[in-house]
């Protein structure tokens, strides 16, 4: 089941990062910031999948599991 959902977020996080760039070509910044942005957090699950077993189940979850469990990887 993880393997399942550790391709789901990775095929996410390329899809999300890849659109980023694209609105980036077209000098779209916002979409692009928040397409790179999805692409992180998507990253962030996956992580934190892969080190904990589970996903997070809102930013606030993925944000404090980070923080607690993980400074390095967490960015203010």
């Amino acid at each position: 089941m993880n393997n399942e959902k550790e391709e789901i977020l990775r095929k996410a996080a390329k899809e999300y990062f890849d659109s980023g760039e694209d609105e980036l070509k077209k000098e779209r910044f916002n979409s692009a910031v928040v397409l790179f942005f999805k692409s992180l957090t998507s990253l962030a699950d996956l992580f934190l999948l892969q080190n904990t077993g589970k996903t997070p189940s809102s930013h606030t979850d993925r944000f404090q599991k980070l923080r607690e469990n993980y400074p390095d990887v967490y960015v203010y």
